[in-house]
């Protein structure tokens, strides 16, 4: 009987480290839970502030269209301001080096010869943007 009793004292002992586990277990999750409904009510609180920026902002443009009705004559394409490409998309750019003959190269390349030297940083950007013009975009800014 006391070898039953000291069994039961053990089983007591993990049930209650058990259980201790599972109440820390479970303020963790509370805890989590907390935290995900404060972000969930920052995001709710961010996007309405958002949707009423752009309901003013709607607002605004549509007054001022009212107000001066030729100052708007046409849709604006991204060719006019130039497209914000991908980087992917200008490594795509086939450029010709005119220090080079006209050579074609690819991207990387131009890249890799204006950086050994063998041409400026300022024939590659003009052989970018020459490329890029090519394909109906504008060079970026930084070109």
């Amino acid at each position: 009987m006391n070898d039953q009793t000291y069994h039961y004292q053990e089983d007591q002992t993990a049930v209650a480290q058990a259980m201790m586990r599972a109440q820390e277990a479970q303020d963790v999750a509370d805890r989590a839970k907390q935290e995900a409904l404060a972000v969930e009510a920052k995001r709710q609180a961010q996007q309405a502030e958002i949707d009423t920026a752009v309901e003013i902002a709607m607002r605004n443009y549509e007054r001022q269209r009212q107000a001066f009705p030729n100052s708007h004559p046409g849709a604006i394409r991204s060719q006019d301001v130039g497209a914000i490409l991908s980087m992917a998309e200008v490594e795509k750019t086939a450029v010709r080096v005119p220090s080079l003959g006209g050579m074609e190269l690819s991207y990387q390349q131009a890249k890799d010869m204006a950086e050994m030297g063998q041409i400026t940083q300022a024939e590659f950007k003009a052989a970018v943007a020459n490329g890029l013009e090519k394909r109906g975009f504008k060079a970026p800014p930084s070109f």
